[in-house]
């Protein structure tokens, strides 16, 4: 796996999951994002380490 210096994550619906690349992102749309997430948190909508470690290591084999 190379290494990179943009940010990635996957957005996720109820079809199918697209990478979204923040670096593409206006100012608007990365704070919108930001924003997303701190919502997701603040209402305990979080995956554990632990768990996103397990889904990986199925997922890719590692």
């Amino acid at each position: 796996m190379s290494k990179s210096s943009s940010i990635y994550t996957s957005v996720e619906t109820e079809l199918e999951r697209k990478p979204l690349d923040y670096s593409m992102l206006s100012r608007e749309q990365f704070d919108v994002e930001m924003e997303k997430g701190l919502a997701d948190l603040n209402t305990g909508r979080t995956v554990s380490s632990k768990l996103v470690r397990e889904n990986m290591r199925r997922k890719y084999r590692a």
